[in-house]
């Protein structure tokens, strides 16, 4: 069998190869998918990958039967190249809901901007870090093939790690 090393290899093998672990990005879903896996069960379990230049967010998805689930999202800023936890919310297997998801990030990072601007001694209007947080987490939704392609080569290695 030959063995190459060429890009289409790597995200489309010959049967009997492994794929290697490359996001793939959902057009109808917005969202890059990574870490696929099937349980016993036969439920099938994905993370979906959602950011911009100043956060990423993180989606434990699971397909059970007919329903799509979410067990929960984190979400993250960045500090150089690396991600920092800012908010996590647990669903226990809730029915997914986007609108539900975009709420739940929008009060995670309104309240982080809020509590980063009081350590830091600054005064930062309630409704300014309601907005601020709607603009960035849409942003999230708007158009993640650019922002990928504006991190270059980073997104990978930052959405990817543990």
């Amino acid at each position: 069998m030959k063995t190459t090393t060429s890009f289409l290899d790597k995200i489309m093998p010959t049967f009997g190869n492994h794929r290697e672990n490359i996001p793939i990005y959902s057009d109808s879903q917005k969202m890059f998918v990574s870490a696929h896996y099937t349980s016993a069960a036969g439920n099938m379990y994905f993370k979906g990958l959602r950011f911009t230049d100043r956060i990423v967010m993180i989606e434990k998805v699971g397909l059970y039967k007919n329903f799509t689930y979410i067990d929960s999202i984190e979400l993250f800023a960045f500090d150089g190249g690396n991600k920092v936890l800012i908010g996590k919310v647990d669903y226990e297997k809730t029915f997914y809901s986007a609108d539900r998801i975009k709420e739940d990030a929008k009060t995670i990072l309104s309240s982080y901007i809020e509590n980063s601007a009081k350590l830091a001694g600054e005064f930062i209007d309630s409704r300014y870090a309601i907005d601020r947080a709607a603009q960035m987490v849409e942003a999230m939704y708007d158009n993640p093939l650019r922002t990928a392609i504006s991190l270059k080569s980073a997104y990978k290695e930052l959405l990817l790690e543990e």
